[in-house]
């Protein structure tokens, strides 16, 4: 796993939730970030942070 995402898996799996429902947390991050690259064909940036409204 990348170092940039153990945290989320990480705070998922103190919380009580289940190995493998914290892994899945993480895959669909992952396929947001890549769905919104290429949505708007924007390069990756690795500190980004998103503010929610």
């Amino acid at each position: 796993m990348k170092l940039m995402h153990k945290p989320l898996y990480d705070r998922l799996v103190a919380k009580g939730k289940n190995d493998k429902l914290a892994l899945i947390a993480f895959c669909n991050k992952l396929l947001e970030q890549a769905f919104s690259i290429v949505k708007f064909g924007m390069p990756y940036q690795f500190n980004f942070v998103k503010i929610s409204p």
